[in-house]
């Protein structure tokens, strides 16, 4: 599944804006150069909005993802064994006022990272939202509180390396966006640890670009996302309309700039004044 944003459906505004310069610079008019310059603009204003905004904040949030399905505790046991009273249940942990136990599927303390990661993702695709608490109460047996752990419980290795996997594609749908921008704009300042993730987006098929349309007498542009959620996500979907309908907005502005004198810079899309610059 993928997203794309078709450059085209501003050509209007572009037009508008060409005609614009044209009325005062005649032969700096250039529309190939105007669609793919804001192509760029407009593709830099989604990846904007895409998270995380930091590779820090990135790494935060695939920790809590993954605490939702995953676990390294109890690290120790005392009870570990199969429940003979209750089939496909193992115990963990015994003490005079606690029983603790998992579902014998999710004790897999013997898994490496990779497959403990393909458990976590089969889990959020099945339950988005995680699996709740991680304990729940199974009640009293005599003096005995029952608590079941409701996570798949690995090795903290194997927690490490999936964590060490999964941080590999962060920021994927971010950079899946931007490499339009840096392909147009290449002076446009792109932070380093999403700068790493463009040439990863290229070759994975992530970032998707059709720029056959610049050759022709009309021509056009279009550019989008093979990520994970741009097409099943709304959240992220509402995020891409935002980026065309703030461009749209952003050519209207620079059409009544430039009325008023300003100067289109053809490298970076941005209007400006001669002494004084103001950009869009």
């Amino acid at each position: 599944m993928s997203a794309t944003a078709d450059i085209s459906v501003l050509e209007k505004k572009i037009s508008d804006l060409l005609a614009t310069i044209a009325s005062t610079a005649p032969d700096e008019a250039n529309l190939r150069t105007a669609l793919t310059v804001e192509a760029g603009q407009c593709s830099w204003r989604i990846a904007e909005a895409m998270g995380p905004q930091t590779l820090e904040q990135g790494q935060s949030r695939l920790s809590r993802d993954l605490y939702k399905f995953l676990t390294g505790s109890p690290e120790k046991v005392n009870a570990e064994g199969h429940s003979d009273a209750h089939p496909g249940y193992d115990w963990l942990y015994a003490s005079p006022f606690a029983l603790t136990t998992i579902r014998t599927e999710d004790n897999q303390t013997n898994i490496n990272g990779e497959q403990a990661l393909a458990i976590a993702r089969g889990y959020k695709v099945r339950e988005p939202k995680g699996r709740g608490n991680k304990w729940e109460s199974l009640g009293s047996r005599g003096k005995q509180h029952i608590m079941l752990l409701k996570r798949t419980r690995v090795s903290y290795a194997t927690l490490s390396g999936a964590f060490q996997i999964a941080s590999q594609s962060i920021g994927q749908l971010k950079a899946s966006w931007a490499a339009t921008t840096l392909r147009y704009i290449p002076g446009k300042r792109i932070p380093a640890w999403l700068r790493k993730q463009i040439p990863v987006v290229e070759e994975n098929g992530k970032h998707l670009l059709n720029d056959v349309g610049l050759q022709s007498e009309n021509p056009w542009l279009e550019f989008g996302s093979a990520a994970t959620g741009v097409e099943s996500n709304t959240a992220i979907r509402a995020k891409i309309e935002s980026g065309m309908a703030s461009t749209a907005e952003s050519l209207r502005a620079k059409v009544a700039k430039v009325l008023r004198g300003y100067k289109y810079r053809w490298e970076t899309g941005q209007v400006y004044r001669e002494k004084f610059e103001d950009s869009e």
